[in-house]
């Protein structure tokens, strides 16, 4: 037996006990934040400069469950470094951690220019962030890249700090969207993204109101991808994913710079899920209420009332 596990019956066998190891374990859960400070300090310091040499990062964000995570495995697949610090579903856990997480206003705020102060501020986190996602990749000139759904909130920040990246935005039929089982992105996402958007949908079903949002985020996304970053933005449904996936990941591959060669074992990474048209097996009532709702955005996305 281990002796942490010999040692904690003694321990918490007395309340004094039990109060010093749990605070120990929550000590312990929290020590990456304590020394997180020092350890961006020391990144920035020492590896700022060869993010400016290394080739352009490929980031990949959309809403939740829009398949980012096929998209992140396909690059892997491809050659392409995903990053050395990743959560179950392939994201970048340091930009979760320090980046998205602590400037979700910057989403609140539709991308609203921030004081000088607090400018630096986001700039350092997003840099620090994506160098510890970086951490051991010793060949620089590797092609590498990043996936958090919730970039696409901050595309300009992106763009602004990395004027090279290249970006995959991943969308999903809206009209399957709104009947995820997976609440997240409403609850916590749709909490912050528009306060007139929550004003205006209070009281409707949480299908109408995740179509809703899934209309104002993606069509927000496009449009700044379309204007702004122009060849260095790419839209890919993921139904045409599944559908066609040799002539999509072709494309996908050639903006991200990979070779023809990483084709079959990228086509490896392609399942489409059982889910695929699970709208139409809802109420028509509901569905029209739906389809009211984000009509707009899926014309722009090409998906029709078929």
């Amino acid at each position: 037996m281990a002796f942490r596990e010999r040692i904690k019956p003694v321990f918490m066998s007395t309340g004094p006990g039990r109060a010093l190891w749990e605070r120990a374990r929550t000590m312990k859960g929290r020590a990456p934040d304590l020394i997180w400070p020092a350890e961006a300090r020391w990144l920035y310091g020492t590896r700022r400069q060869e993010l400016d040499s290394a080739p352009a990062p490929v980031l990949i964000g959309g809403t939740g469950g829009s398949g980012t995570r096929a998209v992140a495995r396909i690059l892997e697949a491809a050659g392409l470094f995903m990053g050395a610090h990743l959560n179950h579903a392939h994201d970048a856990l340091p930009t979760i951690r320090r980046y998205t997480a602590k400037w979700a206003r910057y989403a609140e705020d539709q991308g609203a220019s921030l004081p000088p102060r607090e400018q630096r501020r986001m700039d350092f986190d997003l840099v620090t962030a994506l160098l510890k996602h970086r951490g051991g990749l010793h060949d620089i000139a590797k092609r590498w890249g990043a996936k958090n759904p919730r970039f696409i909130f901050f595309l300009p920040h992106l763009d602004h700090c990395f004027p090279r990246m290249r970006f995959i935005h991943l969308v999903r039929d809206g009209r399957d969207m709104a009947f995820s089982e997976n609440k997240f992105q409403l609850r916590e996402v749709g909490a912050l993204y528009s306060e007139a958007l929550r004003t205006r949908l209070a009281g409707e079903s949480d299908a109408v109101r995740a179509m809703a949002l899934w209309a104002a985020i993606n069509r927000d996304a496009r449009r700044y991808g379309d204007t702004h970053l122009q060849d260095r933005y790419v839209c890919i449904r993921f139904e045409d994913l599944c559908a066609r996936p040799r002539s999509v990941l072709q494309e996908l591959l050639d903006f991200a710079g990979c070779g023809p060669e990483h084709l079959e074992r990228a086509m490896a990474e392609v399942l489409p899920p059982p889910t695929l048209g699970r709208w139409r097996q809802q109420d028509p009532a509901l569905m029209a209420r739906v389809l009211e709702e984000g009509r707009q955005a899926l014309e722009i996305f090409g998906y029709t009332e078929d």
